[in-house]
């Protein structure tokens, strides 16, 4: 399974799966390309969201790009599952959104 391996400036890491992001990004294409669905989606919409779920879980690049560019910390917070840590508070919202924690993919 591919992670996003996050390493905070206080020394906590984390791994987020992939997936969550690819789903998120897969989710916003169909919506965008397709339409928003109300009640069971389409096929089409099926076809276009398995599609680019696929790309993004190919493509490294695009994981950690569409997670520093249109995600936010709370939207990963409760699938991260914490590796290591030195226990130093800090603020991980700002440091997602400013791209300061390093990411990385890992398989696991």
């Amino acid at each position: 399974m591919k992670y996003i391996k996050v390493l905070f400036s206080n020394g906590e890491i984390y791994h987020i799966q992939a997936s969550i992001v690819a789903h998120e990004r897969a989710t916003y294409y169909a919506d965008h390309d397709i339409g928003k669905q109300v009640g069971e989606p389409t096929k089409e919409w099926m076809d276009c969201y398995k599609k680019e779920r696929e790309y993004t879980l190919s493509d490294d690049f695009e994981i950690i790009d569409w997670a520093n560019n249109n995600m936010d910390w709370g939207d990963v917070e409760e699938h991260a599952i914490l590796i290591d840590s030195e226990f130093t508070p800090v603020n991980k919202q700002h440091e997602w959104v400013n791209n300061e924690p390093e990411k990385e993919i890992v398989e696991a």
